[in-house]
């Protein structure tokens, strides 16, 4: 299909912090963007929430916003795409479009105690969905929602990932509910291998089939934004969606995402399941899947958060003070919204110690900051050295995301691996990934890459990797108390 000279592709991208409308070119340019943030409501360690129609509300400010910035005209938008969090659920009608429930982010682990009591089930589970039964995917939430609306749900009720109540509200009425296998996948309701929902995951979380909308493949003509006629044909998880910020990615290379949470993704053309790790599809269309093996590391931005809250300093003092060299003083126990892969453990309180062990109640900040980023690339290394040895070849590292800016994160991650590590130019990885995928995979998106790191045998290098391996074993034992 030929398009005119001035074509655009349409991103959306729905964060843990913001939503972003941003307008590429069809090689992958950045053009023009609008930014909105979300609010986010933790109100215990356990309970994180947020409200469905401010943000829905934030999509279409953005989507208002960027054309009128720009002066473009939205006939000249050839293709939209969508992406936004995997793992947060929420409950609406699908007759109205009305929100039913808050949003239950994918921090959110308010149903550790049911999950644990599934614990027998845990291996045919993981076995079964990809995914390591946890309190953060979607399932038992969803039965959550069910549980506590039992009595007032309407005969329209949908309980689903959020990606199909956003698909809902740019597409407007007349559309049944559906929701893509990337953001279906993590609600462990659904079939790695046949990608649909399972009947022995439904009946183990006692979830009924009816409250699902259908399953699409991320690449696929989901119909017009209501009131703009822009074909929506793409939707995707926002970390799946980054993998391909610089086009298709080679086997051989692996993304780091650092957000308020960070993954490591390799690509696969068949499904592997590593020990730790979950397995994941990146795309999908309706002849062909690709997959990704994942890691997943919890505290991110998020560690940072905490940590500011934490030691009593504003943004501006967090950014100035983020070097990792007055790390050596301290270590930092990064178990932010809980351990991710490849322990999955939650519950353990994060902290600050001395190389002995010996807590540090009230830490130096420039020290404890420091710590906080070192633990960071810690958490990430781990799960590169998985990957490497179980034969995924991993032979460079491609960073993006907010993190990735920080210079001194990118050079101790090509440290600790042994491999260049290589920050992409766009920080924006979800939203040029997504536009790509909504494009079509054009053959001649641009790669656009920023600073190389390379790994160094400099003075100090003993001591990060002794660090690192103290860090680890302080871990294994708070996690094995």
């Amino acid at each position: 299909m030929s398009t005119p000279d001035k074509s655009y592709v349409l991103a959306l991208d729905q964060g843990s912090q913001s939503t972003r409308a941003c307008l590429f070119n069809l090689q992958g340019e950045l053009l023009y963007q609008s930014s909105k943030p979300i609010d986010t409501y933790r109100f215990d360690r356990h309970k994180v929430e947020q409200i469905a129609p401010a943000i829905a509300d934030t999509l279409n400010i953005c989507l208002r916003d960027v054309f009128y910035d720009s002066g473009v005209n939205p006939h000249d938008v050839v293709a939209v795409g969508l992406a936004c969090e995997r793992s947060s659920v929420l409950a609406w009608d699908s007759a109205s479009g009305t929100a039913l429930s808050p949003i239950l982010s994918w921090q959110d682990t308010r149903t550790e105690a049911q999950v644990a009591a599934l614990a027998e089930d845990y291996e045919w589970i993981y076995e079964r969905s990809g995914l390591v039964c946890s309190a953060h995917y979607g399932a038992s939430k969803i039965a959550w929602l069910l549980e506590q609306g039992k009595v007032n749900f309407p005969p329209n009720l949908c309980v689903s990932p959020v990606a199909s109540y956003y698909i809902h509200h740019l597409l407007g009425s007349g559309y049944e509910p559906v929701v893509d296998h990337a953001n279906a996948l993590r609600s462990q309701l659904v079939d790695i291998d046949s990608l649909d929902w399972d009947s022995e995951l439904l009946n183990t979380f006692q979830v009924p089939r009816e409250v699902l909308p259908d399953l699409k493949p991320v690449r696929f003509n989901y119909g017009v934004l209501h009131g703009m006629s822009l074909p929506l044909t793409a939707v995707n998880g926002d970390q799946t969606a980054a993998l391909f910020a610089n086009g298709d990615i080679g086997p051989d290379t692996a993304l780091v995402n650092l957000g308020t949470g960070g993954f490591v993704l390799t690509p696969s053309s068949t499904r592997q399941q590593i020990p730790g790790l979950l397995c994941s599809v990146s795309d999908s269309d309706e002849t062909s899947t690709s997959y990704v093996c994942e890691g997943t590391v919890n505290g991110v931005g998020s560690a940072l958060s905490w940590a500011r809250e934490h030691l009593s300093m504003d943004q501006e003092e967090r950014i100035s003070l983020g070097t990792y060299e007055e790390g050596a003083k301290l270590l930092f126990m990064n178990t932010v919204s809980g351990l991710g892969s490849p322990w999955w453990k939650t519950g353990i309180e994060p902290y600050w110690c001395d190389l002995t062990g010996q807590r540090v109640n009230q830490p130096e900040p420039c020290a404890a900051l420091a710590a906080v980023f070192e633990s960071i690339a810690f958490l990430v290394f781990c799960n590169v050295a998985l990957m490497q040895d179980s034969a995924c070849p991993i032979r460079q590292i491609h960073i993006s995301g907010g993190m990735s800016q920080m210079d001194p994160v990118c050079q101790l991650l090509a440290d600790l691996s042994s491999l260049p590590v290589t920050r992409l130019a766009e920080s924006e990885a979800t939203a040029r990934g997504i536009a790509f995928l909504a494009a079509g995979r054009p053959k001649d998106w641009q790669r656009d890459f920023g600073r190389s790191f390379q790994p160094q045998n400099r003075d100090g290098q003993a001591a990060i990797s002794q660090r690192y391996q103290i860090f680890l074993n302080r871990l294994k034992t708070i996690i094995n108390k």
